[in-house]
């Protein structure tokens, strides 16, 4: 079967028009929640550079944007091949404790990348990011199907052994 990906950029978050950014796709957000499965957004992506320290602002948009989603947001942290694996597990546990336990944080390296010392750095991350996504875009299925299927079983009318059981005279 055909099957499509659609895929939305927005354009960067700037401290100065973070407020009016965050609003924004809040409501877009809020708006797609409420359509049916095929027009949701199934998968959010936040790009930070694993170099730079988060700042008050974007811990804010995350927390915003946690909540609006209802569903893991995918924190991408870029420029990996810099930094140590300490200092990448800090920045995690750290994104973890400020915004939230359910974050999904990658770690990516875009290029292979050979340092002055001569050590090599492999591109890394794409599959991890992948396998990710569709684990939690399977679980997203799951579960609307799941409400469907339920809400199915709340409108069926009760079967003629159910109604015949409540018929009963009480003195019977």
């Amino acid at each position: 079967p055909d099957t499509s990906i659609e895929l939305y950029d927005s354009k960067g978050l700037e401290v100065k028009d973070a407020d009016n950014w965050t609003q924004q796709i809040v409501k877009e957000l809020e708006e797609k929640s409420r359509l049916d499965f095929t027009e949701r957004y199934h998968t959010i992506f936040y790009c930070i550079s694993a170099q730079k320290k988060i700042e008050s602002y974007e811990e804010k948009t995350l927390k915003e944007l946690q909540k609006a989603a209802d569903q893991p947001i995918h924190v991408i942290l870029t420029h990996c091949d810099n930094m140590a694996d300490d200092k990448l597990e800090e920045r995690e546990r750290c994104l973890k404790e400020k915004i939230s336990k359910t974050l999904c944080i990658y770690r990516i390296t875009s290029i292979d990348k050979t340092k002055r010392g001569g050590a090599t750095i492999k591109k890394s991350g794409r599959e991890e990011v992948v396998d990710g996504v569709f684990n939690l875009l399977w679980q997203d299925v799951i579960s609307i199907m799941a409400d469907k299927v339920a809400d199915c079983l709340l409108y069926t009318s009760p079967s003629p052994r159910d109604g015949l059981l409540s018929r009963m005279p009480s003195s019977a």
